[in-house]
């Protein structure tokens, strides 16, 4: 317990770093590029985030299963990587080639040349991603704590020089994102040969075919659950004007922020979860109502102080996106925890159950933003996003209820041990902030 209130309260602290730098960086796009000009880069990067997630099966959620698991050694683990990253990679930048040749309505709403160059995000984001979890597999908790700090605040840094400092606009923001991805992966990279004697490894097609049906049963999900996120921005790009994408994507980020607070939590669990024959399920319940605890209290004060906040830190232009965030808020909440199961599940071999689940809550999306887009206009979004996010969440719950054998009420009962982990966390995670350590692991 204690070694893993240590690897949270680690983890945590990096994604609190990150939020306050990812703040800042979206302070700065939103003041340079007005509502419109964010509203572009949203779909700039959303163009890039789509085609690696079609692309990337089994590259991503597949290797850090493997490796949690011990079922691949950690060169096993970045050789796969690299293969099925590379192929992948390959292949959706042809795909984006080709769909920016079409006549699409969804190409008008930002400069050609900045779709051109989001093609670029597309390897560099990819093994970013993988790289950087992958730390999490092999219990370098500290490390990835460091390097979410160094990938924000980075960001941050290179979109001041080429936003408002270059004047390069949307270009500026994306080439800052590549260049950060890019200096992450040699990062992480010099890390792990540093760390562990890497080797060459002799390709297996039994492994390959393992990784690849891992990540094929968990395709779906993936897809859904980007879907999730993104379907309202997708569909909005079709309908409505830049400036209300932008007001869109700025509620959007908002709750994504929040909702770092769970996937911080679930970059420990997994490993955890993984190499336990009952996949910690008292843990994972534990660590699901602390969540809801923190991530309530938090979305209430963004609920009660949006005005202010989007106003300062956003600019007024992007006001409109106060009762978005609000609507989103509501459903976001009960979807923090949520995100806790989830985890549980892809970890304890059911990431096609996750697959379905999400799948539902996407359908859900769809259907509200289609009954309701051309009645109450671009709020629409917001109400089919947390609709997707309780339906979805609601029926995660019962089914980690049903594969762990814990009852709903067991579930949702808070207890002493409840309060004094919290406690012991946050003290962890306050001493964390005013020491620094020996490098020492508890056992």
């Amino acid at each position: 317990m204690r070694r893993g209130l240590q690897d949270a309260g680690v983890t945590l602290g990096g994604r609190v770093g990150a939020l306050f730098a990812g703040v800042a960086t979206q302070s700065v796009l939103a003041y340079s590029l007005k509502a419109e000009g964010f509203g572009s880069l949203a779909l700039c990067m959303l163009f890039a985030m789509v085609l690696v997630l079609l692309f990337s099966v089994g590259s991503d959620v597949g290797a850090l299963y493997f490796v949690s698991s011990k079922k691949f050694s950690i060169s096993e683990g970045l050789f796969y990587t690299v293969v099925f990253g590379t192929i992948s990679s390959i292949l959706a930048m042809i795909a984006g080639w080709g769909l920016l040749q079409l006549p699409i309505s969804f190409f008008s709403k930002a400069p050609h040349e900045a779709f051109l160059l989001s093609l670029l995000l597309i390897p560099v984001s990819l093994f970013d991603a993988v790289f950087h979890r992958l730390l999490t597999a092999v219990q370098l908790f500290k490390h990835f704590g460091a390097i979410t700090v160094f990938r924000s605040v980075l960001r941050l840094l290179l979109t001041l020089a080429f936003v408002p400092g270059a004047g390069w606009g949307i270009r500026g923001a994306l080439l800052a994102s590549i260049i950060t991805a890019g200096t992450v992966i040699l990062v992480t990279g010099v890390v792990f040969f540093r760390r562990f004697d890497i080797v060459p490894v002799k390709p297996s097609l039994h492994k390959l075919t393992a990784m690849l049906s891992y990540g094929t049963r968990y395709y779906v999900g993936k897809i859904s659950n980007m879907a999730k996120g993104q379907i309202g921005i997708i569909i909005l790009a079709f309908f409505a004007t830049r400036a209300e994408i932008g007001w869109f994507a700025i509620a959007t980020r908002l709750v994504n922020l929040v909702e770092m607070i769970p996937e911080s939590l679930t970059v420990v669990l997994f490993p955890r979860v993984a190499n336990d024959k009952q996949g910690r399920k008292d843990l994972v319940a534990r660590t699901a109502r602390l969540v809801i605890l923190v991530c309530g209290f938090i979305f209430l004060i963004l609920a009660v102080f949006a005005t202010p906040i989007v106003r300062i830190l956003f600019s007024p232009e992007l006001l409109p996106a106060v009762p978005l965030i609000r609507i989103l808020a509501m459903g976001a909440v009960i979807y923090c925890m949520a995100k806790i199961y989830l985890s549980y599940l892809v970890a304890t071999k059911h990431p096609g159950k996750a697959s379905i689940v999400v799948l539902i809550g996407v359908a859900v999306n769809i259907a509200l933003l289609w009954l309701l887009l051309p009645k109450i206009g671009i709020a629409a979004a917001a109400w089919a996003m947390s609709a997707n996010y309780l339906v979805s969440s609601s029926i995660i719950i019962l089914l980690f209820s049903h594969l762990s054998g814990l009852s709903l009420r067991g579930m949702f009962s808070f207890s002493r041990n409840d309060w004094a982990a919290l406690g012991h966390g946050l003290g962890r995670f306050t001493t964390r902030t005013r020491y620094s350590e020996d490098g020492g692991r508890s056992s």
